[in-house]
């Protein structure tokens, strides 16, 4: 019904209202009426409120429903936002509210960062800040990407887990082809997790390069040791003993030709040398050798006895990268012609 309402339509020939003319007519024109206004709560008859444009309120919307949804239906690329028109200096929030008390609050700040609270004080939890950082369980700006305070990460499942650094963040890592470097968290079965280490250089292949084994030993690469043995050799002369029975060379530091052990990193090794004296007659002198030169030695004096006589030394070095080990014979007295036999010897890095 408009304005315009025909009264022919609303009275009958003696001027009486006809019955029933009145019933559901619109008190006024609420398509015309530039500032329509309920007198009390609107019911929707279970229908719908449709159309195109806003619903601007000073108040509050709110649902009465156990569990409601605001929802943009618009086919196609759409979007549902909330909108807080906050001055300069001012925040926008959106709060999570149970029985009235809040909950949690996301917090978009003047500066363009977004924080998370939880917990009726709201304390902060979370921050994403303009320039793409995160910081969690800490207010302050975080110095890098990801900032974690007082907490933990945790990586949980039945198979491997990888932190892993690519240089581009649209590659995918596969170790062997794709290059990059990564920590691996490796559960072999049920109840054994170890860590794992895989690096990528150019002109080398992708690969693991070292593993923390869940006994908590390194087993890959294995530890760098050489165990010599059965080597029986004249003492005269200042001499690296070659062509041992080598029964252990993990890395294959140790060159048999030379008798030369290169160290593969810098750092402490542990050398061991024992050697019998064949005839007690003459001198016998046995070396530890370090980069060409004699660090340290021991001898045993003839004393015109027969028998066999144990010689040993063992020391701990310091050694750079690329440093040489070796143990042999070493001619210091004019007299030292006697025969070493059952030689044996181990060096190893030990930290």
């Amino acid at each position: 019904m408009t304005r315009a309402r025909d009264i022919a339509n609303l009275v009958d020939a003696n001027g009486d209202i006809v019955a029933g003319a009145l019933d559901n007519v619109p008190a006024a024109d609420v398509v015309n009426d530039t500032t329509p206004q309920l007198g009390g709560n609107l019911d929707l008859n279970s229908s719908s409120i449709t159309g195109t444009g806003d619903v601007n309120i000073t108040g509050r919307i709110t649902s009465e429903a156990s569990n409601s949804t605001i929802t943009s239906q618009a086919s196609g690329a759409s979007y549902a936002s909330f909108i807080a028109n906050a001055g300069a200096g001012s925040n926008g929030y959106v709060f999570f509210q149970q029985s009235g008390t809040e909950m949690s609050r996301i917090t978009a700040e003047n500066g363009d960062n977004l924080a998370f609270s939880t917990g009726s004080s709201a304390t902060e939890r979370m921050r994403v800040t303009a320039g793409g950082s995160l910081a969690i369980n800490t207010q302050s700006s975080p110095f890098e990407k990801v900032n974690l305070h007082d907490g933990n990460i945790r990586l949980s499942g039945t198979d491997d887990a990888r932190i892993q650094f690519l240089n581009s963040p649209t590659s995918s890592y596969s170790l062997g082809s794709s290059g990059g470097a990564a920590i691996r968290f490796h559960r072999p079965s049920s109840g054994h997790e170890a860590i794992a280490f895989e690096t990528h250089d150019t002109g080398v292949s992708h690969a693991e390069r070292m593993r923390i084994h869940p006994e908590g030993y390194i087993t890959m690469p294995y530890t760098p040791i050489v165990a010599l043995q059965d080597k029986g050799t004249s003492s005269s002369g200042t001499q690296v003993i070659t062509g041992w029975s080598v029964t252990r060379n993990n890395g294959n530091h140790f060159n048999n030709s030379t008798g030369l052990f290169t160290c593969p990193v810098a750092g402490y090794y542990e050398i061991n040398y024992c050697a019998q004296s064949a005839y007690a007659t003459a001198y016998n002198w046995i070396a530890i050798f370090h980069n060409g030169g004699v660090r340290d030695n021991i001898h045993w004096n003839p004393d015109n006895n027969s028998g066999h006589y144990n010689l040993s030394l063992a020391h701990v070095l310091f050694c750079g990268a690329n440093d040489t080990l070796g143990v042999g014979t070493h001619n210091v007295n004019s007299a030292a012609s006697g025969v070493l036999s059952d030689a044996c010897a181990t060096i190893k890095l030990i930290g």
